[in-house]
């Protein structure tokens, strides 16, 4: 047979679509402006894709290969209305080109299920369409930059649509002019970049959405320390503890003691901090912290006289809030504590929390304070029994006297309020 040739015939096979080699996206945004009977309008992206028998050879389809057809499904149907949220969308491909065939599961006369060739194949999964989903873009942190405090931060923003603002609200109110809630705020404590996370809610918008902001390190020229103060011993004083706060937040575990001054006399003595290695939550140079150095701790207290010369009790004199800083026409200080080197005038008399006071347990009586405290340098302190926390929890100690100012709430009435005419302005 040598130089003859036989030809021999061999069937090639069309590749295979069925439900499931077509992925349509699991939800769309609503479009109110779409037609409520012809779902093409949504345009729901459709990926074909065609295999053999065995699975092994894949072929992603062409737009030229097939057309789509889209429905609504209903399953939120609604009074027989379409196009709303909850409904879904069912795309058919029709297959054009003869190297794919279709294929779809149907019912035989037993109930059993068989694959038959069909030109026409549906997708096995439809498209909800949903609320519009929020988009990152759509959160504006303003400003997008924070300062560390110690605290947590939770940055300032807004969410826009295009020019509309939405509302802030929560699902649970089941307000429907709400349309998104705070899911979380992260890393929003230490220097770094934290995250605001949103979503939608009340069928007004859907999904979530997420914005970055920064916290930048602070200066330590704004931490404040705190040492209690030290016994007077004739030797250096080196004090081990001391608390350190950031707009009142606790930092003290981010400092650390690198050195001290002589602190050798009564009066005042020092100490130096850094913040320790590795930390970023701050910049700047180290903080020298004073600290009293005490001979003696000393007790006493106040005569209080008003403006007609009366001595008064401060446990039940008022004054009226008027705005103003309320003071005692006559404040005498009296040292209590016996065989003392300490006289009246190494204190200073001082007033704190006198303009609207600190909140109380009486009823329309809030509580400020006039109250003594040792001059720099005197070497004198309270015994701690009088020591003060303030209306922003300042605590100041030291204390060798105090007395209550007492202040009034005013009653706010109609007649508090006034009214003039105004000219339209637009």
């Amino acid at each position: 047979y040598a130089n003859q040739t036989y030809k021999v015939p061999f069937e090639i096979q069309p590749l295979l679509v069925t439900g499931d080699t077509i992925t349509v996206p699991k939800t769309i945004s609503y479009n109110k402006g779409y037609s409520s009977t012809d779902a093409s309008d949504y345009k729901v992206p459709v990926v074909v894709v065609a295999k053999d028998a065995t699975g092994k050879i894949v072929k992603t389809l062409t737009a030229d290969d097939y057309t789509v057809k889209y429905e609504y499904v209903n399953a939120n149907k609604k009074n027989g209305a379409t196009n709303e949220i909850g409904d879904k969308i069912q795309a058919t491909v029709t297959i054009k080109n003869d190297n794919y065939k279709g294929f779809t599961t149907v019912k035989d006369n037993n109930g059993q299920n068989k694959t038959v060739q069909n030109v026409k194949v549906p997708a096995t999964n439809s498209t909800e369409i949903t609320a519009k989903a929020l988009a990152d873009n759509m959160i504006k942190v303003e400003p997008s930059s924070y300062t560390y405090t110690g605290g947590n931060i939770i940055p300032e923003f807004y969410v826009v649509d295009g020019a509309i603002i939405l509302n802030e609200g929560k699902a649970s109110n089941n307000d429907k002019s709400e349309e998104y809630e705070v899911v979380s705020v992260t890393n929003n404590l230490n220097v770094g970049t934290g995250k605001v996370t949103i979503k939608g809610i009340n069928d007004n918008y859907s999904g979530t959405a997420s914005a970055e902001f920064t916290i930048t390190a602070a200066d330590t020229s704004s931490v404040k320390v705190e040492i209690d103060p030290q016994k007077y011993t004739g030797k250096s004083v080196r004090p081990r503890t001391f608390k350190a706060t950031l707009n009142g937040n606790d930092v003290t575990d981010q400092f650390e003691i690198v050195s001290y001054g002589e602190n050798k006399e009564a009066g005042k003595g020092t100490v130096v901090l850094k913040p320790v290695d590795g930390n970023k939550n701050f910049t700047g140079s180290n903080i020298t912290a004073e600290f009293n150095i005490v001979k003696e701790k000393v007790t006493g207290h106040f005569d209080i006289y008003n403006n007609q010369g009366f001595k008064i009790d401060p446990a039940s004199y008022e004054f009226n809030y008027n705005g103003n800083a309320h003071t005692y026409a006559k404040t005498v200080l009296t040292i209590d504590t016996k065989k003392t080197t300490a006289k009246v005038s190494d204190f200073e008399i001082k007033y704190v929390d006198n303009i609207s006071g600190k909140k109380s347990s009486e009823k329309g009586i809030n509580y400020g304070y006039v109250y003594a405290v040792a001059k720099d340098g005197v070497g004198f302190s309270g015994d701690g029994s009088n020591d003060i926390v303030t209306a922003d929890g300042t605590v100041i100690k030291g204390v060798v006297a105090k007395a209550l100012v007492r202040i009034k709430s005013v009653e706010f009435v109609d007649k508090n309020v006034s009214l003039k005419n105004a000219t339209y302005a637009g």
